[in-house]
């Protein structure tokens, strides 16, 4: 067009469409043609001169930008937004505009926008005017389309999009909220076969589902659909815990519902460990409490230092001697802390011996509560009511329950992506939490017998051996699987990663090469990564805080596999990033209150595995913990283990400023935990 206010006009509406085009796309229910016609007949009357035999705004460019990128709208929080909502325009494109914007938006959206071309349009075109010999200048409409849209096969991404809604759809419409709370009550409860893989998936349908109902006209119900349609949740009932779903919502009973449901995720030879408790065992349970006296017994709380007898402990600081039952008086801490030893050169204990020969003789104990040992944090509980009797299988009422993790680790943010995290081995990486890598980052670990060499820039390497990563996401064999991957520039999102191994047995022995690659560097790049590798109870975190350049390898660690046991060698320092926990600050001397042993082993008592606990000072629980576990129960009430699953949850202990809470040990668990003993400092070996 030669309009001299054109240029403008074209201008708002590329830069609109770029701007859509960072979000996902969709187009409305509209002919082309159509579209074509109203654009056309928009214009005033006066306003788009004929120019030949067609009017000056009738051309080719034009045509094929508004045919192909004018049906297009982003969805916002339900709202559409068309290429054609723009301001400020100049006559009379601004009548235009809104026109067109009209026609757009009452039309609905019917698939996401997906194309084989890279641009629609063109910014201008050059004729040669023959009656002048001088060229002129036409100025048209023209669109760069993002990556992100471009495919190859558009009907297919398209139809798998459709697919997707409609899948969403039908579940909005099919599932209440209060099934969907029983179900995901079932999962907490741990009634379901790997039930807990589904928790984050159900909560989130359960949220959009909360959301849809507030619609309140179909057009709105339709756009949240499509914009929600990629949603990990999306997708739920056409999931196996769907199905339960499915059958609960029509009315089914529940017991018969959660059988159909083993049926298709279960082994051959599963047996519920717990069950949806009806009414009936609930009274007999709460019968045989009554018949052993033990009604009160089942309110718990968390012990306090006042609760231990001093008979019961190995350990006592002298600041908190005097407040133990049957204690001594209170003693005065001495006034000068003396400077904490070297621990590189700790010496090398076994905990028995620790136990025999250093304990009974220190007055001071401090732990290096390093990240590895975040998921020993333990806590002590105790009866409500004293004198309440054995609940439990040892001639106590003392109990004691660990935490499963630290809530900021990887290994949440993998699981709420649907990754298994309890696997024999995981391997897991982050970047761009701070807003400042923009590079495609993979993972990878090199099997036994693959060789590799740093920054050749090879997925492959050399040798026989195999690969777990980007490219070669499942080793058959071993069972390794990347199961959480990222493939697009991070934008304002922070990509996670996960490689898992989920048995022991089909893993080869020898070492296991724990790598992370800049596939492609892309601005800005101003840091790192961050990752983990967990085994046998393990968690080694890693902070890589400078930027890879392209191509770049990063090789963290090593881990041997022999005779059915992990050890490690680290290539890059584990993480120095000290994390809060419970109130206690890692990679830092904690001192210790007291050391005890769990309370099955009080008392000369030697009923199962024995657990060592060293309770620090300061350290606090601060969410509900439970005080009561199948595995603990009097023998008298095993067979209410069903009912007593569910009361376990339901009788959790509440957090209380007095506890005794620290980090436990079993003697089946292998671990190093550095000590300082009056000034002395030692690495106890379980």
């Amino acid at each position: 067009m030669t309009n001299p206010n054109f240029p403008a006009f074209a201008k708002a509406i590329r830069t609109q469409f770029t701007t859509m085009s960072e979000r996902e796309l969709f187009v409305v229910d509209i002919d082309k043609e159509v579209l074509w016609l109203n654009y056309l007949l928009a214009f005033p009357e006066g306003t788009d001169p004929k120019f030949r035999v067609r009017t000056e705004h009738d051309c080719s460019c034009c045509r094929n930008f508004i045919k192909n990128a004018g049906a297009t709208v982003t969805i916002v929080n339900g709202v559409k937004h068309s290429v054609w909502d723009v301001e400020g325009l100049p006559f009379p494109y601004d009548v235009v505009a809104a026109k067109l914007s009209e026609v757009v938006h009452a039309a609905p959206v019917v698939s996401v926008f997906r194309t084989k071309e890279k641009e629609y349009g063109a910014e201008h075109t050059f004729e040669m005017n023959k009656e002048t010999a001088r060229s002129v200048k036409w100025n048209h409409f023209v669109g760069t389309v993002a990556k992100k849209h471009w495919t190859t096969d558009v009907g297919l991404q398209r139809g798998l999009a459709e697919q997707m809604k409609g899948v969403f759809e039908r579940g909005l419409k099919e599932f209440t909220t209060k099934t969907l709370d029983e179900v995901i009550e079932l999962c907490d409860q741990k009634v379901l076969y790997r039930g807990e893989e589904h928790v984050q998936k159900l909560k989130g349908f359960r949220e959009l589902l909360v959301a849809y109902t507030k619609l309140n006209s179909d057009e709105a119900r339709g756009n949240f659909c499509w914009e929600n349609c990629w949603n990990p949740a999306a997708p739920l009932r056409n999931s196996v815990i769907g199905t339960l779903l499915q059958d609960l919502s029509e009315g089914k009973e529940l017991e018969y519902a959660l059988k159909s449901y083993e049926l298709k995720v279960a082994p051959a030879n599963y047996k519920r460990p717990k069950a949806a408790i009806t009414k009936a065992m609930v009274e007999a349970a709460v019968g045989t409490l009554r018949e052993l006296g033990l009604e009160v017994a089942v309110n718990r709380r968390f012990a306090t230092i006042e609760d231990v007898s001093v008979n019961n402990v190995l350990f006592v600081d002298g600041a908190v001697q005097g407040q133990m039952k049957d204690g001594l008086m209170g003693m005065l801490l001495g006034a000068v802390e003396e400077k904490a030893p070297d621990l590189s050169k700790a010496k090398e204990v076994g905990i028995e011996e620790f136990m025999k020969e250093v304990l009974p003789k220190s007055k001071k104990l401090s732990v290096l509560v390093k990240n590895e040992v975040l998921r020993n944090f333990v806590s002590l509980t105790a009866p409500a009511e004293e004198d309440s009797g054995q609940l439990f299988r040892w001639k106590n009422d003392f109990a004691w329950s660990y935490d499963g993790g630290v809530a900021d680790s990887l290994r949440e943010k993998v699981a709420a992506l649907g990754g298994r995290v309890d696997g024999v081995l995981r391997f897991s990486h982050t970047w761009n939490y701070d807003g400042q890598n923009q590079s495609l980052m993979d993972l990878h670990v090199f099997m036994p017998g693959q060789k590799h060499e740093k920054n050749i820039g090879d997925y492959y390497g050399n040798g026989n051996g195999r690969r777990v990563g980007w490219n070669c996401r499942k080793d058959p064999a071993s069972g390794g699987v990347q199961d959480v991957d990222y493939t697009q520039p991070p934008g304002k999102f922070v990509p996670v990663e996960n490689i898992t191994f989920p048995d022991l047995k089909r893993m080869p022995e020898g070492n296991y090469e724990f790598k992370v690659h800049n596939w492609s560097y892309r601005q800005p790049t101003r840091s790192g990564f961050r990752a983990e590798i967990e085994f046998g109870g393990q968690v080694f975190q890693y902070e890589h805080k400078n930027p890879l350049m392209n191509k770049e390898w990063v090789h963290l660690a090593t881990a041997t596999l022999k005779d059915g046991q992990f050890t490690i060698v680290h290539h890059q320092p584990t993480t120095t990033m000290s994390v809060d926990k419970w109130g206690i600050k890692t990679n830092q001397l904690v001192p210790v209150d007291t050391v005890m042993l769990s309370p099955n082993h009080w008392d000369e008592q030697t009923e199962g595995n024995k657990h060592w606990f060293f309770m620090l000072k300061g350290c606090k629980n601060p969410d509900e913990t439970r005080g009561i576990y199948n595995e603990f129960l009097n023998p008298k009430l095993e067979k209410h283990r069903k009912v007593f699953e569910v009361l376990a949850e339901k009788t959790k202990c509440k957090p209380s400023d007095k506890q005794l809470s620290g980090l436990g040990f079993s003697s089946t668990q292998r671990a190093v935990l550095p000590v300082v003993v009056d000034n002395r400092a030692y690495n106890i070996k379980f």
